[in-house]
């Protein structure tokens, strides 16, 4: 059985927008409370969907370029967040936080390019869907 690439994308984005929600974080803090340096699995997933990300931006990098363009004051904002490092207080902070906020900017891209604006809205409104299902399932 061969599965389409369009359900392979919208399972990805799909399973992004999950993440991202921040549903699996009761599943990953310790007993102890939140590390306050993240979590060793949430690190490690978004690692994998940054690097899967990259590499579907990759050999689109001639529209991925026009959106880019298309969005100056988004990117100059990237550019000033990641440039806040060198007057920063705790510049390896700083940077820490700078580097996934560029990467999330790329998921972003990525949807923007991949999606209208109406199926962006589907898909968003499927995972918040679930996630109040899963919240009652959760309290019962």
């Amino acid at each position: 059985m061969r599965i389409s690439r369009k359900l392979t994308t919208d399972a990805f984005f799909f399973c992004i927008l999950f993440l991202s929600s921040g549903a699996m974080e009761a599943f990953t803090v310790s007993k102890d409370g939140a590390d306050p340096q993240g979590s060793p699995l949430m690190k490690g997933l978004w690692a994998g969907v940054y690097l899967v990300v990259i590499l579907r931006l990759l050999p689109r990098y001639r529209q991925v370029g026009g959106l880019v363009s298309a969005n100056k004051c988004f990117i100059l904002f990237l550019l000033f967040c990641l440039c806040s490092v060198r007057w920063s207080v705790d510049a390896r902070l700083t940077l820490q936080k700078g580097i996934p906020l560029l990467f999330s900017a790329l998921i972003g891209l990525d949807f923007a390019r991949r999606y209208t604006i109406g199926e962006q809205v589907r898909l968003i409104w499927r995972v918040l869907a679930l996630i109040v299902v899963l919240g009652v399932i959760a309290q019962v």
